[in-house]
C-alpha cells in the first residue's frame, strides 16, 4: 500500500518507486496505490486538509509503512524504504516475525484499505502496468496513473532525470 501519483506529496519519490513497480508485480507482489477519493471518511466528511478543491493538505496521505512479506513477517513504521533513510533519517521500523500478526494485519488492510485504493497489477499480454478501481457494477481499469495529468507525469518524469536516485 503506497500513495498513487495523485496523493502523493512527493511525487519525484513516486517516480523513483514507479521505476521499479513493473518488477514487484512480475514477482508477484500485491501493490495497492491510495485513491483520491479515500481522502474523505466513510460517513462522507473530510478527513483531510483537501477540502473541496483538493488543492493542498497532507492528512490524505500516507506516511506509515506497512508490508508483509510472505505471510509470514510484517514490517510496519515510518522509514522510507530506500538508501537516503537507511542513511540519514531519524525515522524507524520494525520488522515482526508473526504469521499470526501479519494475517491481522493483511485482514485489516484488505478490510479497511484496499477498497479505497486502486489494486495494481501487471498485464503480462500488453507489457504494462494497470490499476484496478473495484466500483459497483465491476471493475474499472485504467492503463496509465489515475486521476494524474500528463503535466504531472511530464514534470515528474524531467524532474526524476536531474535528481539522484540517492537523495530520493
Amino acid at each position: 500500500m503506497t500513495n498513487s501519483l495523485a496523493t502523493t506529496d512527493e511525487p519525484l519519490v513516486h517516480f523513483g518507486y514507479s521505476k521499479y513497480r513493473p518488477a514487484m508485480l512480475k514477482m508477484g507482489a500485491a501493490v495497492y496505490e491510495l485513491m483520491p477519493s479515500a481522502l474523505t471518511r466513510r460517513s462522507g466528511e473530510s478527513s483531510s486538509a483537501y477540502g473541496a478543491s483538493g488543492a493542498s493538505g497532507s492528512l490524505g496521505r500516507l506516511h506509515a509503512k506497512v508490508a508483509v512479506v510472505d505471510q509470514r513477517s510484517l514490517y510496519i513504521g515510518s522509514m522510507n524504504m530506500d538508501r537516503r533513510s537507511a542513511h540519514c533519517n531519524t525515522e524507524v521500523g520494525l520488522i515482526i516475525d508473526s504469521a499470526e500478526l501479519a494475517h491481522d494485519v493483511t485482514r485489516l488492510l484488505q478490510r479497511e484499505q484496499a477498497p479505497r485504493s486502486y489494486r495494481v497489477r501487471w498485464a503480462a499480454a500488453e507489457q504494462r502496468v494497470e490499476w484496478v478501481q473495484n466500483q459497483p457494477g465491476g471493475a474499472r481499469v485504467f492503463t496509465s496513473e489515475p486521476d494524474s495529468t500528463w503535466n504531472s507525469h511530464l514534470t515528474t518524469r524531467a524532474l526524476g532525470l536531474l535528481v539522484n536516485e540517492e537523495m530520493l
